[in-house]
């Protein structure tokens, strides 16, 4: 895999982006999980949750349909592997983004989600810790 440098105009607009958990509450990076997705954590048996996606690979804007394909591939390939999850909205001003939050993967199986659905970047935390870009 070649390792293409991320621009601080990127990595400002990840730190802005607000991930909205389905039914739960907000994550931003650098922060620690909300009470809510720690419990949700918990419920499912796992310490440490991540947050994935499949849209916009290398954060390059592709078409819709393109997006909707690669996002329902995702939640296939989750659901097959019986991984708890739930849908994610990345939001910021001008943006928009399909995730998944995955309960129970290591840091090093969400880096393998990442390479594999060609993502620049993948969010990973603790249950009792903070929320961290993982992949630059």
């Amino acid at each position: 895999w070649i390792v293409m440098p991320v621009s601080q105009e990127l990595l400002d607009h990840y730190h802005n982006t607000r991930f909205e958990v389905e039914g739960l509450d907000t994550l931003r990076i650098g922060k620690p999980l909300p009470a809510s997705v720690i419990a949700w954590a918990k419920s499912q048996g796992a310490s440490m949750v991540a947050l994935l996606g499949a849209e916009n690979p290398q954060s390059t804007l592709t078409t819709a349909e393109d997006n909707a394909r690669r996002h329902a591939a995702l939640m296939v390939e989750c659901t097959e592997r019986g991984l708890p999850f739930l849908p994610v909205l990345g939001l910021t001003d001008d943006w928009r983004e399909n995730h998944l939050l995955v309960a129970g993967l290591t840091r090093e199986e969400a880096e393998d989600f990442r390479r594999r659905y060609d993502q620049t970047t993948v969010l990973h935390a603790m249950i009792d810790g903070i929320v961290e870009l993982v992949g630059l």
